[in-house]
């Protein structure tokens, strides 16, 4: 989605200072879970928790999250060696 490079500067990767907390794009996917999880217990759609409209999640997103929640990538598996 590019959300890191963010030409107009709103976006502040891995931030986690009281100022620009809020502009950290990994906001977006806390956002995401938040309103995903809330749906599949009921909840009523909660617009308005993020102060940053920008990464609250789209249909499209969502449908993502749940995808990378319910099957999640799996990395190779790892090999350790060891030689003289």
């Amino acid at each position: 989605m590019q959300v890191c490079a963010d030409e107009e500067g709103r976006a502040f990767a891995g931030a986690e200072d009281p100022v620009r907390y809020e502009q950290n794009p990994g906001e977006g996917w806390a956002e995401a879970y938040r309103v995903l999880t809330s749906a599949s217990w009921g909840c009523r759609r909660a617009r308005g928790r993020s102060s940053r409209r920008r990464f609250y999640p789209t249909a499209a997103a969502l449908t993502a999250a749940e995808q990378d929640v319910m099957t999640p990538w799996q990395t190779g598996a790892t090999t350790l060696r060891t030689a003289r």
